[in-house]
C-alpha cells in the first residue's frame, strides 16, 4: 500500500525574482518596480511585530509564493533564527547584506530590524544587486554611511547616546596593519536617490511610459528612506509602511509622514544579550571612540 502527499507548490519568489533581475540587468532589460506582493509581505510582519516575533533572517531567499491558489499567497519562512523581543538570545544575526546597523553595531535590536531587512529586498528586487553588498563588517557599515547619506556628522553613535568616530579606508588599514576587504562596487553613484533614478530604463520607452517610471521611481525611493533608517525608533513599522503611496497605489505627491504609532512595551524582560559596543561589533566595522581633546 503506498500513500500519497499532496501539497501546493511554493517557489522562492523573491529569490527567483533577483535571480530574473539579474539577467535583465545583463540584457539591458530593466522594467518598472519588480516585487508584486510587497502588501502582503508587510501584513506577514505586521502580524509578527504584534506578536512581538523577530524573524531575524529575512532575506529573498527566505519569502515563499505559492501560484496554485487565487490570489497568490506569500509565505515568510526559516524561524530558525527567529525570537521574541522580551526573550533576544543571540547578537550576531541577520545575513550580512541584509543586516541593520543596530545588529551591526551589537545594540539591542527589536523587531525594527525585519523592516531593515525588508527595505534591502525591495531595493535588491528593483535594482537586481544587494544595495549593501559589505565584503564585512567594516565594508558593510562604510555603504551604509556613504548611500544614506548622513554627511552632517562623522560620528556613528548608539543613535545619539554614545559616540564613535568611523575610520576610512586608510586609518582602517593603519590600524589593523592591513587592507579592509571590500567588496564589489556595482554602483556609479554611491547616494540612494541618484542609484535609483539613474539605473538604466528599459529600452526604446514611449514617454508617457517614462513619465510613469520616473514618478515609481521617486515613490520608491521615499519608501526605502523610510525603511533603510538608521535609527530604529524612527525606521517606519510595517503598518506605517503599508500605508505608504508605493503600496496602494495612490498619488504621490509629496514624501511620506506616517501617522504615529503607540510604542509596544513589552510585558517582561525574561533574557537579555549585553548589548555595548565594547563588546567588540564596533572593532570590527571599523569604529574607533570619539575621544575629545580640550
Amino acid at each position: 500500500m503506498c500513500a500519497c502527499v499532496f501539497a501546493d507548490r511554493w517557489e522562492r519568489e523573491s529569490d527567483r525574482a533577483v535571480r530574473d533581475r539579474r539577467n535583465q540587468r545583463k540584457k539591458g532589460r530593466v522594467g518598472g518596480v519588480y516585487l508584486q506582493n510587497h502588501h502582503k509581505i508587510l501584513y506577514g510582519l505586521a502580524l509578527m511585530k504584534d506578536a512581538a516575533i523577530i524573524h531575524c533572517d529575512l532575506k529573498p531567499e527566505n519569502i515563499l509564493l505559492c501560484t496554485s491558489v487565487k490570489p497568490a499567497a506569500i509565505k515568510i519562512i526559516d524561524f530558525g533564527s527567529a525570537c521574541m523581543e522580551d526573550h533576544t538570545v543571540y547578537s550576531y544575526i541577520q545575513s550580512r547584506y541584509y543586516r541593520s546597523p543596530e545588529v551591526l553595531l551589537g545594540y539591542q535590536y527589536t523587531t525594527a530590524i525585519d523592516m531593515w531587512s525588508f527595505g534591502c529586498i525591495v531595493a535588491e528586487l528593483f535594482l537586481g544587486v544587494p544595495l549593501f553588498p559589505g565584503a564585512l563588517e567594516f565594508d558593510l557599515l562604510r555603504r551604509m554611511i556613504k548611500i544614506l547619506g548622513y554627511k552632517e556628522t562623522s560620528h556613528v553613535s548608539s543613535y545619539g547616546r554614545s559616540a564613535y568616530q568611523a575610520l576610512n579606508e586608510e586609518e582602517y588599514e593603519a590600524r589593523e596593519k592591513k587592507k579592509p576587504s571590500i567588496g564589489k562596487e556595482y554602483f556609479n553613484h554611491m547616494n540612494l536617490a541618484a542609484i535609483v533614478k539613474k539605473y538604466p530604463y528599459r529600452k526604446n520607452l514611449q514617454d508617457e511610459d517614462l513619465a510613469k517610471e520616473s514618478q515609481i521611481r521617486l515613490e520608491l525611493i521615499d519608501f526605502l528612506r523610510g525603511l533603510v533608517e538608521f535609527d530604529p525608533a524612527k525606521r517606519w513599522s510595517p503598518l506605517q509602511a503599508s500605508k505608504h503611496p508605493f503600496v496602494t497605489g495612490e498619488p504621490f505627491t509629496c514624501p511620506y509622514t506616517p501617522a504615529p504609532e503607540t510604542p509596544r512595551v513589552p510585558v517582561s524582560h525574561n533574557m537579555k544579550v549585553d548589548y555595548h559596543p565594547a563588546g567588540g561589533h564596533w572593532f570590527a566595522t571599523g569604529l574607533s571612540p570619539n575621544v575629545e581633546t580640550a
